[in-house]
This record gives structure tokens, sequence and C-alpha cells, in this order.
């Protein structure tokens, strides 16, 4: 798995500027995701999309490489998202000793109600996205259900 918040993190003097240093991130993570392709090994890049862009570089540079490309959107309500934001922006505090807060980056000022349905509406523009879901009464998707998306997807 390839945490492009955590390469982020990674580089010096990125509290100053946490938005130029996520592009570089990305740069860094490209670079990474074509060696590693190129080993015949898959990756898996866990991160939160909401504009045009940078989906469409993960699958170029997967298509690069011979290697399928394989877009899953994990489906949330505000308070699981909210939740979820909070463990990590607590789990980023406990690694680095900042307030964690710089994990939010572009939802700082927005209530994650918005934050949910704009990234909807992103998803909805995503024709061959696989949206998957909590099963009724968990707030997590399990492991096994995302094989099984992703196993009938390569059959």
């Amino acid at each position: 798995m390839l945490d492009i918040d955590l390469v982020r993190s990674m580089l010096g003097g990125w509290r100053d500027d946490p938005l130029s240093a996520g592009l570089v991130a990305r740069e860094l993570a490209l670079a990474m995701i074509r060696t590693h392709l190129g080993s015949g090994r898959d990756v898996v890049v866990p991160q939160y999309l909401s504009r045009p862009g940078f989906a469409e570089t993960l699958e170029a540079t997967a298509g690069s490489r011979g290697a399928r490309f394989v877009e899953v959107v994990l489906r949330t309500d505000a308070a699981a998202a909210e939740r979820r934001f909070a463990e990590r922006a607590a789990d980023a505090a406990n690694a680095d000793g900042a307030d964690g807060a710089d994990i939010h980056g572009p939802f700082v000022g927005s209530s994650m109600g918005d934050v949910v349905e704009g990234h909807a509406a992103y998803v909805d523009g995503r024709p061959r996205a696989i949206v998957v879901a909590p099963a009724p009464g968990e707030e997590f998707v399990s492991v096994s259900a995302l094989e099984a998306v992703l196993s009938r997807r390569s059959g």
C-alpha cells in the first residue's frame, strides 16, 4: 500500500506549504508506482479524491506499465467519515507529534456532510469506478467484501 500522505509527511518542511508538498509527494508516489508495477507487483493507493486529474494520472501510469487499473470508491456517511478523519488525524499526531490537523487539508472549514456530498458528485463522474459500501449495521467495508468485488471485476 502506498499512502501518499505518509510520503508527504516525510518531506522536509512540508508543514510550511502542505499543498505544494502534497503535489511533490504525488510525483514521488508516481515514480514509486512505476517502479513497483515494473517489477510485476500490484499497488494499492488509498487516496481521497474529489477533483478530476489524479485518478486519470494513476490510470495512465498503470497502463504505461501494462498493469490493469481498478478504481474502488468506499462510500460512507458523514458521521462515519468524520470519525475516520478524526482517527487519522490522531494517528498522524501520534506519529509525528504534531496536532494532526494537516491531514484534513482541503476540508478545513467544510462540514463533513458537504465533503461527502462533494465526493459523491465526483464519483458520479467516474462511471468505471467500483463503489462499495459497508454492509448494513457495519461501519467499514470488510477486506473479504473488497476482495470479492475485485475478483468479480477481474473475472
